[in-house]
This record gives C-alpha cells, sequence and structure tokens, in this order.
C-alpha cells in the first residue's frame, strides 16, 4: 500500500468518524458473538462487525460491506416508466423502475429517484451459494435482520438501524495472495431498515425467526449451531457483560475503531 493510498483511507476514517462524533455515538468493535433461536427452537449465532449506542440507549448494526466492482455502491438515476421485450420495441412488459446514464434521458414529468446500484444489481453468490434473483441489497438485509433479531432477544435493547459501511477495494493478486491494496473508497452509510423496496425482505425474515411451528428451511442467513453448553447462569453472565461492554462510554474509541477497520482491510 502506498503512502497516498494509506492518507487517502484515514482521510475517508476521519469523515466517517465525525459522522458518529456528529450523532454522539459511542461506536465498539468489540468481537460481539450473538445467539439466539427461531421460534421453533432452531439455535443459531452470529458475530457483528461494529455496533454502536445513541444517546437514547438504542443500538445500531453496522456492517463493513466490500467489492472489486468500482459501480457497485455508487449512485444511478432511475425513473418510472413502461419497460419494453428486449426483443420487440413494441411490446410493453411491465412497468417499473428504468437506470439511465443522464438526467437528460428521463421523460419530462417522469417520477425519478436517485438510487444506489446495489439495491437493483442481483448478487452472483450469498454465501457460497447461487441467489436466483436475489439483490445485493436483499442479501444484506436478511443477514443484518438476524443480527437485530439476535440483538434485541439478548439484550432487550432496540436496534434502531441497520447500516452496511460500503468499501469498494482495488487490490492485485499474484499467486494466490494480495500483494498490493491500489485504492480504498468508503462511501457513506446506508440504513437497510429505511429502503421501502427491503420491507418484504426484512418482515419476512422477522416472521421466519418469531413464528413457532413453522417449516425449517434452509435459508442463506441463518445457520444452525450444535446445542449449547452453556447453563443458563453462564448465559446470564455473558448477557450482562455485554451491557456492561455497550454501556461503558469509554470501553473503545472511534480511533480504536479506525484502527480495527485498516486491520481487516490489510487482511483482505
Amino acid at each position: 500500500m502506498t503512502h497516498e493510498t494509506f492518507k487517502s483511507i484515514i482521510d475517508q476514517l476521519k469523515q466517517l468518524k465525525k459522522r458518529f462524533e456528529e450523532l454522539k455515538w459511542d461506536v465498539y468493535t468489540d468481537d460481539f458473538i450473538w445467539y439466539g433461536q427461531t421460534g421453533e427452537g432452531v439455535r443459531f449465532a452470529g458475530a457483528t462487525d461494529m455496533v454502536a449506542v445513541d444517546q437514547q440507549g438504542r443500538i445500531h448494526v453496522l456492517d463493513f460491506k466490500t467489492t472489486r466492482s468500482p459501480l457497485r455502491f455508487e449512485k444511478q438515476i432511475q425513473y418510472k416508466g413502461e419497460i419494453f421485450d428486449i426483443n420487440d420495441e413494441d411490446v410493453v412488459t411491465d412497468y417499473g423502475w428504468i437506470t439511465v446514464t443522464d438526467e437528460d434521458q428521463i421523460p419530462e414529468g417522469a417520477e425519478r429517484r436517485v438510487t444506489s446500484r446495489f439495491l437493483s444489481e442481483i448478487a452472483t453468490k450469498d454465501f457460497g451459494h447461487t441467489t436466483g434473483r436475489r439483490t445485493y441489497a436483499q442479501q444484506y438485509a436478511r443477514q443484518l435482520t438476524a443480527y437485530r433479531h439476535l440483538i434485541q432477544a439478548e439484550t432487550g435493547r432496540e436496534v434502531a438501524s441497520m447500516e452496511i459501511i460500503p468499501f469498494y477495494v482495488d487490490y492485485t493478486v499474484e499467486d494466490e495472495k494480495v500483494t498490493s491494496i491500489n485504492d480504498i473508497k468508503v462511501y457513506n452509510t446506508v440504513d437497510l431498515s429505511q429502503e421501502e423496496s427491503l420491507r418484504e425482505d426484512i418482515d419476512g425474515v422477522e416472521n421466519f425467526l418469531n413464528t413457532r411451528n413453522t417449516t425449517r428451511v434452509k435459508d442463506d442467513i441463518v445457520h444452525t449451531i450444535e446445542q449449547s453448553k452453556n447453563t443458563l447462569a453462564e448465559l446470564q453472565s455473558r448477557i450482562a457483560e455485554k451491557y456492561k461492554r455497550l454501556s461503558n462510554k469509554n470501553a473503545i474509541s472511534v480511533a480504536k475503531a479506525e484502527a480495527d477497520v485498516l486491520k481487516d482491510i490489510e487482511t483482505l
């Protein structure tokens, strides 16, 4: 990594730090592993990258998402209109959002919006499996909804947002090893819980995790774990410790959070 690239990363992380400071969030990158179960008793667990606690005591889940695609987290312009058959431009097959490269391509009076590409880009892989027609945003939302379920069940605190911190990473690979990091771009955080297009996915996961007597399915966002050997007392002790760590405003500084992010980046 060159000095210029490293300096660029630090400058971008300082902007992220500034946002957290303006929100008056206490940020933690401790290695939290959350345990829980579905409504039918299937046990599962998840590890969060970062959590924050606001002035009202609410928790915010923050998850790092990296890509080598330079466009995935870029903004795109869309308008609502007729979608034509790919083989016959006179046949209308649907009505929905159409992506354009310039504002001038939007018909007069058409509804428009500026959104991120990952909200509509189809994911090729999802935890090692093909995704069908699931977008990256749907994949992320399902994962973070599971985290929210675990955290709220274990701490009793409200999870007020489910946010991703997108990173574009350009690196060189030689002999199956990363030899250099050429560029990194840190994007603004995106709160997936506020994306209306993801409401069905978020509600669907919550319903699955909360409902009893559901058919056990192989859902990509959860995995079963072996029967816990911890006693109830041990579980209560772990929850109490997490409360203590989340409540201790001096437990970790944002500077420490920056260092942990850089460490993660170096291992890409």
